[in-house]
């Protein structure tokens, strides 16, 4: 026998059930409104020559960035030069909190490092950062690139 519920908890409750049913789509849903492509470049280097441009895309419910490409002039004082350099990054998966990272050496079997950083929100990334380090070329070391990016296309 099913036990009978008071009037007052059995109105909580449907509302209770509505709610959940009602919020479920939302919630699911909250995290595809941040796929596609973002755009963004460095916010603590002069315009021109310096800036930092970076694209990539963002996938999965918000849950991977994909597709990194970086635009960049590195020093290389040992080499005497500067050239323009395009990186790419493996994919990266946004934690829950929307935070990303990931460092990868900067070229295979050599020392130095590539690392990235950011917080995605509300189809904005804030609070990036980014460095690059080779054996004779650099860039954001010790200080990495600040950087801010925004979604331009779904």
């Amino acid at each position: 026998m099913i036990p009978r519920i008071a009037r007052g908890k059995r109105l909580a409750a449907i509302a209770m059930v509505l709610g959940v049913t009602l919020l479920a789509p939302a919630l699911a849903g909250a995290g595809k409104a941040q796929n596609g492509l973002y755009s963004g470049a460095s916010t603590n280097t002069p315009s021109g020559a310096d800036e930092v441009k970076i694209k990539f895309r963002v996938a999965k419910g918000g849950t991977r960035i994909k597709k990194w490409k970086t635009e960049l002039i590195v020093h290389c004082p040992a080499l005497g030069f500067h050239p323009l350099i395009h990186v790419p990054m493996p994919t990266m998966k946004v934690k829950r909190n929307g935070r990303f990272s990931t460092e990868v050496p900067s070229e295979p079997g050599l020392p130095g490092k590539i690392k990235v950083r950011g917080k995605l929100v509300a189809k904005r990334v804030k609070e990036g950062t980014f460095s690059y380090q080779s054996r004779v070329c650099q860039r954001g070391v010790p200080e990495p690139i600040r950087w801010k990016a925004k979604r331009v296309r779904r």
